[in-house]
């Protein structure tokens, strides 16, 4: 039992399913190209120190005066609502 491409007849018949499998992997390729990329999920640990190290920085813009008493407590009242 031959495993495999399938067995063709003549060179027509070759050229007809090497033509087959060209527009099946096109298609495959146009398929995954449109698939939406999204990021890998983060869990709850890793969210919860991204959010952690985002509040420190604005701690620390804050310190220096590059963000202002308003911008501080607005992006720091956001970060707090996404723990």
């Amino acid at each position: 039992m031959s495993r495999g491409l399938p067995v063709a007849k003549n060179g027509v018949e070759i050229r007809n399913k090497l033509l087959e499998l060209v527009h099946f992997a096109r298609s495959q390729a146009r398929t995954l190209a449109r698939a939406p990329h999204a990021a890998p999920p983060q869990n709850a640990a890793q969210q919860g120190e991204d959010i952690v190290a985002k509040l420190t920085q604005l701690d620390e813009l804050n310190g220096r005066g590059h963000v202002t008493s308003e911008e501080y407590e607005a992006k720091r009242a956001d970060l707090l609502s996404r723990l």
